[in-house]
């Protein structure tokens, strides 16, 4: 039996969806970089695994059990993040590009770094929705073709193809979109304001630090739950 040390950081958010927060919490990846163990994890961050592990003997164990959405069969899968993550990226995203052109406008001549993360947020928010209608109109319509679930206006893919390799586009496409939120964090100081910033740029960095949370959850639920359902199929 595998001890939690030598779980994935996957896994143990899958099993324990309230650990995702401490993961937030020590910048453990635990979406692209969920088949990493615990204790890989840990080393990589120069924690000490002892004490992520009282952390989450801490947690509430009736947050440890796997709830919806981990509970929930692909097909239902599929609805749940289409409807909730692809969604909120194609509404969170312009609402940041506003907020971004705001506060370069008005403070990008002191700090020149604002006008280079607008650049890369902008980036990451096309590649984002390119990747999306990938899945929609690729990936999603194989799925549920080869559980027999097909939709009539789906693409219908050739007979006895696999899904390992638009499974893995898909997840070096996360790899990338996970590096340039990395890039934003390190640019911006790790999200620090600077002494009398506005309350717009303290919206923005609120708004970003949202759509890397949420990005987090989206990409950890395709990476460590769906599509290792999908490459079985």
């Amino acid at each position: 039996m595998k001890t939690i040390k030598s779980l994935t950081i996957g896994e143990i958010a899958i099993e324990r969806p309230a650990s995702i927060a401490l993961f937030e919490k020590y910048q453990i990846d635990y979406c692209c970089g969920g088949k990493q163990t615990l204790a890989a994890a840990c080393e990589a961050k120069n924690i000490a695994v002892e004490k992520i592990l009282i952390e989450l003997q801490n947690i509430d164990s009736e947050d440890n059990i796997g709830v919806d959405p981990f509970q929930l069969q692909p097909i239902e899968l599929m609805e749940y993040i289409q409807a909730n993550h692809h969604e909120f990226i194609r509404t969170a995203g312009p609402v940041i590009l506003e907020t971004f052109s705001k506060v370069v406008d008005q403070h990008a001549g002191k700090h020149p770094f604002l006008t280079e993360m607008s650049t890369l947020f902008y980036e990451l928010h096309v590649d984002l929705l390119q990747h999306m209608l990938k899945e929609e109109k690729v990936l999603f319509p194989a799925i549920r073709q080869l559980m027999g679930a097909a939709k009539p206006d789906d693409m219908k893919i050739p007979d006895g193809m696999k899904l390992n390799f638009p499974v893995s586009n898909m997840e070096v496409e996360h790899e990338r979109a996970g590096r340039l939120m990395d890039e934003l964090r390190r640019i911006s100081g790790n999200y620090a304001l600077p002494e009398g910033s506005c309350i717009t740029w303290q919206n923005l960095y609120t708004q970003i630090d949202a759509f890397e949370k949420d990005l987090h959850r989206h990409v950890h639920l395709e990476n460590n739950v769906l599509f290792p359902a999908a490459i079985s199929l």
